[in-house]
């Protein structure tokens, strides 16, 4: 902090207070005080930085011709407007530390990918010698999604693309669940020729199929069934997930459809589950325009519909 004192009227600022200047002994360390060149206004004084401060040095020199109440306000503005800039400087300090620690964790954390296809390779050649099927399957299935998730490309991709990473998700779960779930694909060859002209955000299919095996599917005995299916309209590509799973309860799909239709805010959802819906939805719309966008549909009981509209988007 500055402490300013004014010549000949013995007026000095201390930690903001505006004191007799003969308190100055009994108050402050002179010995950390520099005192600066005389002039007829004020003296400005100097207090040396501690060991451990920030290294910077606030060096100012104040003149002013008024006296008394306008002398403690300027002070006392003056003093407050330093102790910001060491506050902020301070404040900048510490989310450079914490940027830092991130970024080592980061470090620690990251693995090479490459290394992480090759070992499961090497798993699927193995399994494939020992004649375990399911395993191989499963090792290159995990290979290809992880090929996908960890791809530094662009935030889009290909519908094909997004279709492909699903049917590698859905084959794992598919070996894990054994005959409690069936998969089936409704996409006729004409689609299916045009799907990697169409373009998408990626991650966009794959979590709301995961929804359906996780709060749909695995929540039954009976065996288990999600169709897939991907339609081209003159306008738009609309996808729907349909599955036979535990259904949704009506007053839960009433805060679903209002999150996503932008009537409540997800921060509002007394539930957990809704947020990765609204962000798909989020990224659909921000990608293509306001009248696309996630829907969903549901019997209590009897299953649910997620229906993914894009628009054309080649």
């Amino acid at each position: 902090m500055i402490h300013i004192y004014k010549k000949n009227t013995e007026v000095l600022s201390l930690n903001q207070d505006v004191v007799n200047v003969d308190k100055l002994p009994a108050t402050v360390d002179k010995q950390r005080l520099q005192k600066l060149k005389p002039e007829e206004g004020l003296w400005v004084l100097e207090q040396q930085q501690d060991s451990a401060s920030s290294g910077l040095r606030y060096y100012r020199k104040l003149y002013t011709d008024t006296y008394s109440k306008e002398l403690g306000f300027l002070i006392s503005s003056y003093n407050s407007m330093i102790a910001r800039i060491d506050e902020l400087t301070n404040t900048v300090h510490k989310v450079e530390l914490m940027k830092k620690e991130a970024d080592f964790k980061m470090l620690q954390a990251q693995i090479n990918p490459h290394f992480l296809y090759n070992t499961l390779e090497t798993m699927r050649m193995h399994a494939e010698q020992n004649d375990d099927p399911d395993v191989a399957e499963m090792a290159c299935s995990l290979g290809k999604l992880l090929r996908y998730s960890l791809s530094k490309s662009e935030n889009e991709t290909s519908l094909l693309s997004e279709i492909e990473h699903v049917e590698h998700y859905t084959a794992i779960h598919k070996v894990r669940m054994g005959s409690r779930l069936e998969v089936v694909w409704d996409i006729s060859e004409d689609v299916a020729s045009r799907l990697s002209t169409f373009r998408c955000p990626r991650f966009i299919v794959q979590p709301m199929v995961e929804n359906s095996i996780q709060h749909g599917i695995s929540k039954k005995r009976r065996k288990g069934m999600i169709t897939i299916s991907v339609e081209d309209t003159t306008e738009e590509v609309v996808l729907t997930i349909a599955d036979n799973g535990v259904g949704i309860p009506p007053e839960r799909l009433e805060i679903i459809t209002k999150v996503l239709n932008g009537s409540l805010a997800p921060e509002d959802i007394p539930f957990t589950g809704g947020i990765g819906l609204y962000n798909v939805n989020e990224r659909i719309k921000a990608f293509y325009g306001n009248p696309f966008g996630i829907s969903m549909t549901s019997v209590d009981g009897e299953g649910a519909q997620c229906i993914i509209r894009l628009g054309k988007q080649m």
